[in-house]
């Protein structure tokens, strides 16, 4: 006479299978991907390192958005840092967008600004049109935001590039609990900014991150605590990656990036 299995014996056993077929099938969808970034001929060993772990936190930051499961960031003996990537097949076509992002230098620079004739025009000589991304409330609802972008004639030259700073904090403020990011410079930048402000009073500073600005308040006074605000970043989704970025620091140095071929299976890593 034949044992029967009880039903819950038979269901727990369905389940299971399906799991490991799902499981199964997930991981045939999955590949390996590996790029190397390089850097400057007379780039050092020092700054190669540090090149290394700024990418490394950057693919922290970045890697979920862009759907990698897994990551590993190497610097290799030959001067090139190589990421190994695992994601989805059909999502790995986004990852050169990633990398975009990460290989970019993402220094802060601070220039000086003046608000051009409507419309713009063209900017005067030493002097480029950017915009700065704006958000306010509808007055009847204020879940709905508006973005607008405001132009400014922003000085190609930078009064001051920073690359790292001492501390960055990211709050809110006001009613609608807007994200502003409020950043503290080491000591020798924190007197440059203090000659800055104290020979452009009454002028507008553009706080530039990426080509982007961030922020353009008006130089009121002296400011001698070397701190500065960031106010209105955008949405709070948009001041992490922010605020994230300019604690990570900038890299020593643009980095371009190029595809390698995958011979073998990448050991397994997480982000």
């Amino acid at each position: 006479m034949k044992a029967l299995l009880p039903p819950a014996c038979v269901v727990l056993a369905i389940t299971v299978g399906s799991v490991l077929l799902i499981s199964s099938l997930a991981h045939l969808n999955m590949g390996w991907y590996e790029f190397a970034f390089h850097g400057p001929p007379e780039a050092t060993q020092d700054q190669l390192e540090r090149a290394a772990d700024i990418l490394r936190g950057r693919l922290a930051l970045f890697g979920g958005e862009y759907h990698v499961i897994s990551g590993t960031i190497d610097l290799r003996d030959d001067g090139r840092i190589v990421a190994s990537l695992k994601t989805y097949k059909s999502k790995s076509d986004r990852l050169p967008e990633m990398l975009d992002k990460m290989a970019r230098r993402a220094a802060l620079e601070l220039r000086l600004a003046v608000v051009p004739p409507d419309p713009p025009g063209r900017p005067p000589e030493g002097y480029e049109l950017l915009y700065q991304t704006r958000l306010s409330f509808e007055l009847d609802n204020i879940h709905n935001t508006i973005e607008e972008q405001v132009p400014f004639f922003v000085r190609i030259e930078p009064e001051m590039t920073c690359t790292s700073f001492r501390n960055v904090e990211r709050y809110t403020t006001g009613m609608m609990a807007l994200p502003s990011i409020r950043i503290e410079f080491h000591p020798a930048d924190a007197r440059r900014f203090a000659d800055i402000t104290a020979e452009h009073v009454g002028e507008l500073l553009a706080i530039v991150f990426d080509d982007h600005v961030q922020s353009v308040p008006t130089i009121r006074e002296q400011i001698t605590e070397g701190v500065a605000i960031i106010e209105n970043v955008g949405k709070r989704i948009e001041a992490r990656p922010l605020s994230e970025l300019l604690r990570l620091g900038a890299l020593p140095f643009e980095l371009t990036v190029e595809p390698l071929p995958r011979n073998a299976p990448a050991p397994e890593a997480s982000l």
